[in-house]
């Protein structure tokens, strides 16, 4: 989890408790108000800083390339083609119990790929992000974007599933972890298989099953 409005954050918690849910709406413009001037205050995880990078939409051909191209020292990997992958995004895109479909290409000022991401956009709860990639070069650059565009389309928090060899720059982002939330059942006949998913060497991600379908 990555808080992007904490205070919004903290409100909508609030508005849970019955005995104050009516204080809790009236009182949202303030902490809407309080994040807005902890965006601005520098030197504070919150702080919000146009990225240098820029992003533009991520069309099938693009995702395809990129998880091509990412995921290819990883011993199990998805096999999308063309067809396959824009039928999915066309389901993930007609789904709005999460929010509207965001789906972003990150590049350098040279015009490089660097990473790309994917989440659903709710500007009242969790927003839900089915899928990060970069390489260890590039994760930061590409996570900054993400966190700067959650917050410009009016997102509280960000929700999604943890690969383990992100762990590290989630956690210089100041990335809440809550263990035992996001369980995967995995059966297989092959030892290779559940080798690769137990030793972390396989890319999986929401995209590939543990959202949308429910």
């Amino acid at each position: 989890k990555r808080l992007i409005r904490p205070m919004s954050f903290i409100g909508t918690r609030l508005q849970k408790r019955k005995n104050l849910t009516p204080f809790i709406k009236a009182s949202m413009p303030l902490f809407r108000l309080s994040d807005a001037a902890l965006a601005l205050l520098p030197m504070n995880p919150f702080h919000k800083k146009v990225p240098s990078t820029t992003g533009e939409d991520l069309s099938v051909e693009m995702l395809l390339e990129c998880i091509d191209r990412f995921s290819k020292n990883r011993m199990l990997r998805p096999s999308y083609d063309t067809a396959s992958l824009k039928w999915l995004i066309d389901v993930l895109t007609r789904e709005q119990r999460w929010g509207s479909l965001q789906k972003m290409a990150v590049r350098n000022s040279r015009g490089d790929v660097l990473g790309w991401y994917i989440y659903h956009l709710n500007t009242s709860g969790a927003s839900e992000v089915l899928q990060v990639g970069a390489n260890d070069n590039t994760l930061s650059d590409v996570l900054d974007h993400l966190f700067y565009d959650a917050w410009t389309k009016g997102a509280i928090e960000l929700e999604g599933r943890l690969k383990p060899d992100y762990m590290k720059e989630f956690t210089r982002k100041f990335s809440i972890f809550i263990p035992g939330r996001d369980w995967m059942l995995v059966h297989s006949n092959v030892p290779g298989l559940l080798a690769a998913i137990y030793n972390a060497d396989a890319w999986l991600t929401r995209l590939e099953g543990d959202l949308w379908f429910f």
